[in-house]
C-alpha cells in the first residue's frame, strides 16, 4: 500500500492505493474408500471425496479522500473510494470478476456552543467487503464427489457395492461467471451529538443505520447449482438477501476520582433473511452459503430477527492505579436473549437445509446474559532489562452457566405429504452455556 497526505488551506486530502492478495492453497482426499456411514442394519454409504487447488482473491484498490475546513466550527469530509475483486480457480484463470465496488463517503463535524465542548456529527459511507476465496474453493475446481452403497459392511473382504453415485464436477461445470455482479456491499449512516462536561467526562449520543445492498451466494434448485445475488436473474427462486441493523447508542467515558471508565448502552434492531459470511443459524462460517435460504423451499418465513439480534446491550469497563504498581480492571457485559427459530427438516438436505415453520426468529427468545471479568497486574520494580509485570485475570466472575443456544431443530422429517413429522423433543433445549469461572496467571515483558 501507498498513501500521502497533502494541505492547501483549509483543504487536507489523503490519497492512497492498495493491492491485497488473499491465496489459500487447498489438498483434501478422503483416504480408502472415503467416510463410512452405516443408515441401517443393511444400509452403508461410504463418501469419498477429493480435491485440489491454489486459489486467489486479488483486490486493488485506490481512495481520495478531502478534509475541508469551512470555517472554525465546521468540516466537512468527502471522498471516493474504489476497489474490484478478481477470483480464480484451481486452474489459475480469473473466473469471476467484481470491477467496479464504487464506495462514496460523506460526513461533518459540527461545534455549537462554547467552542471545543459540543459537536454534532454524521456520517454516510458505501462498504465492500473482501470475501473469502470460499466459494473459490469448493467450485472453481475439479471435484472428486462418489457415493458407493452397500446392504453389508464394505470393510469385509470381497465385499462390492450394490450401487454407485458419481456426483463429481470438473472447474468448467461449476466454476459460473456472473456478469455485473456486486460482492457483500452495504451503505451506513450515523448523525451524533457528543459534549464534554468539565475535563474529565464525555458524554456520546449515537444513531445508526446499516442497510446491506447486495451479497455473493450460492443456491440450488431444478436447473442445478447457481452462484450469483439471489432475486437476481436465474437466482430468482430465492428472495433478495436483506439485512438491516438499526441502533441509538448512548455511552459516557471519562474518569472520576483515579477511576478509568466507559460505559455504553445500545437498543438496537437486526432484521433480514442473510446473517453475512458467519452462518450464525447453524453455527459454521462458510462465506457464500446462507444454510438457512439455499434452496426454493427455504423461502416462506425467511424473513424477520436474525441471530445476532439482542434489544439490549450494556457494558461498563474501569480501571484504577494503585500508588504502589498495582492497576485494577473490570469489564461487565450484560444482553437481551437471541431469537430463537423453529426449524423443521428440509425436503432437498434434510436438517442441513431446514425450512422455517415460522417467521424467522419468532419462537422465543434464549434467556439474557450477564458477564463480568476482572484483572490485577502489577508492574515489577526491576532495575535493568525490560518492563515486566504479573497479570492476573478472573473470568466469568460468579457465571451463571445460562445457554447461550438451543436446539432449533423441532421437526425432523417431513410425512408423505411433506408436511412436518417427528417432533424433536430436544427443541429448545440447551447445547450451548455460558463459560463457567476460570482464572490465569501470567508474566508480561515488553521490550
Amino acid at each position: 500500500m501507498a498513501r500521502g497526505t497533502f494541505t492547501h488551506g483549509a483543504h487536507t486530502v489523503v490519497a492512497g492505493a492498495e493491492y491485497e492478495d488473499a491465496l489459500v492453497a487447498s489438498d483434501f482426499a478422503a483416504t480408502g474408500m472415503g467416510l463410512i456411514y452405516r443408515q441401517d442394519t443393511a444400509v452403508y454409504v461410504a463418501n469419498y471425496q477429493a480435491f485440489k487447488g491454489r486459489f486467489h482473491n486479488r483486490s486493488p484498490a485506490a481512495y481520495l479522500q478531502d478534509s475541508w475546513r469551512l470555517a472554525d466550527r465546521f468540516t466537512l469530509n468527502a471522498g471516493l473510494r474504489w476497489s474490484g475483486q478478481f477470483f480464480t480457480g484451481a486452474s489459475g484463470r480469473v473466473i469471476q470478476r467484481i470491477p467496479d465496488e464504487w464506495q462514496p463517503r460523506a460526513g461533518f463535524n459540527w461545534q455549537v456552543g462554547r467552542l471545543g465542548t459540543q459537536r454534532v456529527f454524521g456520517s454516510y459511507g458505501r462498504v465492500y467487503e473482501t470475501l473469502p476465496d470460499n466459494l473459490a474453493v469448493l467450485f472453481f475446481v475439479d471435484y472428486t464427489f462418489i457415493m458407493s452403497y452397500y446392504s453389508s459392511d464394505p470393510r469385509q473382504p470381497g465385499v462390492i457395492p450394490d450401487g454407485v453415485m458419481n456426483g463429481s464436477t470438473t472447474e468448467a461445470q461449476t466454476s459460473m461467471s456472473v456478469p455485473g455482479l456486486h460482492g457483500d456491499n452495504f451503505d451506513e449512516f450515523t448523525l451524533g451529538y457528543e459534549r464534554l462536561f468539565g475535563a474529565g467526562t464525555r458524554l456520546t449520543l449515537r444513531g445508526m443505520y446499516r442497510h446491506l445492498r447486495s451479497a455473493y451466494l450460492v443456491g440450488l434448485d431444478t436447473s442445478g447449482i447457481v452462484m450469483g445475488t439471489p432475486g437476481k436473474d436465474g437466482f430468482d427462486f430465492l428472495p433478495a438477501p436483506r439485512r438491516d441493523y438499526t441502533a441509538l447508542e448512548i455511552a459516557a467515558e471519562g474518569a472520576w476520582r483515579g477511576v478509568r471508565y466507559r460505559a455504553s448502552y445500545v437498543l438496537s434492531r437486526t432484521w433480514g433473511n442473510y446473517p453475512g459470511l458467519y452462518s450464525s443459524d447453524l453455527g459454521f462460517a462458510s462465506p457464500g452459503i446462507n444454510a438457512a435460504l439455499q434452496v426454493p423451499e427455504q423461502a416462506p418465513h425467511s424473513s424477520g430477527l436474525l441471530p445476532n439480534d439482542r434489544t439490549h446491550v450494556a457494558k461498563v469497563s474501569a480501571a484504577y492505579t494503585f500508588g504502589f504498581g498495582l492497576e485494577g480492571g473490570a469489564f461487565l457485559f450484560a444482553a437481551s436473549g437471541s431469537p430463537i427459530n423453529e426449524f423443521a427438516a428440509g425436503a432437498t438436505f434434510g436438517a442441513n437445509a431446514p425450512t422455517f415453520v415460522v417467521p424467522r426468529g419468532s419462537a422465543g427468545r434464549t434467556p439474557a446474559l450477564w458477564n463480568l471479568d476482572l484483572r490485577l497486574a502489577y508492574g515489577l520494580p526491576l532495575q535493568r532489562g525490560p518492563r515486566s509485570r504479573v497479570v492476573l485475570d478472573v473470568l466469568h466472575v460468579g457465571s451463571p452457566r445460562r445457554p447461550t443456544q438451543v436446539d432449533e431443530m423441532h421437526y425432523t422429517t417431513l410425512d408423505q405429504n411433506g408436511n412436518p413429522a417427528s417432533p424433536n423433543p430436544q427443541y429448545k433445549q440447551p447445547v450451548a452455556y455460558q463459560a463457567p469461572m476460570g482464572a490465569r496467571l501470567g508474566l508480561e515483558v515488553s521490550f
